[in-house]
């Protein structure tokens, strides 16, 4: 089952941010990615660079840890980048 055309992820949870899956909705243009409770993922949001087509990105209950060091992680096409609930420790 192919994911390509998918323009919209309301929820996709952290962990499923592997590349393998991340290659599979290349054109998605609005993406929300939620933590939750769950522990674990560093580096997967890295992956995100491959979203060539991303323009908005929700991030709920991200702890800042999960979070890639670099806006470079980030796909130059994004315009909106919204933080909900989610705690940065500096």
């Amino acid at each position: 089952m192919g994911f390509s055309n998918l323009q919209t992820i309301s929820y996709l949870s952290s962990h499923c941010c592997t590349k393998e899956v991340i290659m599979g909705i290349q054109n998605v243009k609005e993406l929300g990615i939620s933590e939750g409770n769950r522990m674990g993922s560093n580096g997967l949001l890295n992956n995100l660079v491959h979203l060539q087509q991303l323009e908005t990105l929700n991030l709920t209950f991200c702890p800042s840890r999960l979070l890639p060091a670099s806006a470079k992680a980030f796909p130059a096409t994004l315009k909106k980048l919204k933080f909900e609930r989610t705690l940065h420790h500096s």
